[in-house]
């Protein structure tokens, strides 16, 4: 698979430098992908090779398939259904073999979601401690991740107070309390100045229609990780409906079935009140894993041990569609670039030109790594005008 718009933009905006760390006010940027493949071309001392670019997200999402196996197997009895949700997202699995942050996000919000499960089971503040890591490494991957550890830090305060334990942990663990504070502390501050800096930080857009943004925007596309905008709008019923039903049910301490619509209600806060973009496509992609554990715990709340029967039809719809949009030549959302790599394969064999104007706007920046790739390797200039920017 050929380079994309955006990793062509992070090898030649943030990698292709001469220092280690660049902290550019972009939404863009992805941190720690970007970090790490900083360091991956410095070890490597190799240039313009997209394997070596998308080297951190794959070893990551070994994370993201470990833990799919553990909060499967430990903490659910439909462990094998659960799992085959996880891995078959599409979504998931497609940006996890991209240069981008989306990949990582969602393997450390998993993560998260594990140790946090474990630590409202068993009181044990040392898989709070992890699952905070985890979600500071998610803040670290990609920008939304940030509204997802607001929603676990005010679950993790609820719970505290009402159980009269918050003081007690704070003295416990007062370097610790500290330490994460700071740090998200710095990354609020950072996404705020991003923001600020970067208007379109969530790529998107919502209709004035609350309904649409709900159900058929890129929201739930991506957030649900199934393709057809008519599955989408099913589940989100049944979750509507098992919301009204587990009003009069009994939750289990470890029950998460309510987050899910707690990150419904700080989106649309910040849509509606404070004027921010409605994160939609990609950007939703770490979401996925709190949509599915959440609607698992809705159904097993509601259901019980019937549950496994609902549980089966809803493994249905993956199926479909992972298999439906299987392929290894492209991403969706850059399909262009997939044909501009054929070009210039093409090109390069037949020492041709390629006339920028004829390059659809979205892959300039694909084309530029492609004039920077092979300009110093074949002595020949790709394009029959130069514009590469530095």
């Amino acid at each position: 698979m050929g380079i994309t718009c955006d990793e062509a933009i992070t090898y030649l905006t943030y990698i292709n430098k001469n220092w280690l760390l660049n902290l550019q006010l972009i939404a863009n940027n992805h941190l720690l992908n970007t970090i790490l493949i900083q360091i991956i071309v410095l070890v490597t001392k190799i240039k313009y090779n997209e394997f070596i670019l998308r080297i951190p997200n794959l070893i990551i999402y070994l994370i993201y398939l470990y833990y799919s196996y553990k909060i499967s197997t430990k903490l659910y009895k439909n462990s094998y259904s659960l799992a085959t949700v996880l891995l078959l997202n599409y979504s998931v699995n497609e940006f996890a073999s991209v240069a981008r942050g989306y990949g990582m996000a969602s393997s450390f919000v998993l993560a998260a979601l594990y140790y946090y499960k474990l630590y409202i089971k068993s009181n044990d503040s040392k898989q709070f401690k992890l699952a905070v890591y985890s979600l500071l490494l998610a803040c670290f991957s990609n920008t939304i991740c940030l509204i997802i550890s607001f929603i676990f830090i005010v679950d993790f305060l609820i719970r505290s107070i009402k159980n009269k334990s918050l003081k007690k942990f704070i003295i416990q663990n007062q370097v610790f309390t500290i330490l994460s504070y700071f740090f998200f502390l710095i990354f609020f501050f950072y996404h705020i100045f991003v923001y600020l800096n970067d208007k379109f930080i969530n790529y998107a857009y919502c209709s004035k229609d609350i309904f649409s943004c709900l159900i058929y925007s890129k929201f739930n596309y991506y957030g649900l990780g199934f393709i057809n905008k008519y599955i989408v709008g099913v589940l989100f019923l049944l979750f509507v409906i098992l919301l009204i039903i587990s009003v009069s049910k009994k939750y289990k301490k470890d029950n998460l079935f309510y987050m899910s619509f707690a990150l419904y209600f700080v989106l649309m806060i910040l849509k509606y009140v404070l004027k921010f973009n409605f994160p939609t496509g990609r950007t939703m992609i770490p979401v996925f894993s709190i949509y599915i554990i959440s609607l698992f715990d809705g159904i097993d709340l509601i259901f019980g041990k019937k549950s496994k029967y609902l549980v089966a039809i809803i493994m249905i719809f993956p199926f479909i569609s992972f298999f439906k949009n299987l392929n290894i030549y492209y991403i969706r959302e850059w399909k262009d670039d997939y044909y501009l790599k054929n070009r210039v394969e093409k090109v390069l064999k037949q020492r041709k030109k390629i006339n920028p104007k004829t390059v659809p706007k979205i892959s300039k920046p694909t084309l530029n790594y492609y004039y920077s790739k092979y300009k110093d390797k074949y002595s020949y200039n790709i394009l029959s005008d130069v514009i590469y920017e530095d």
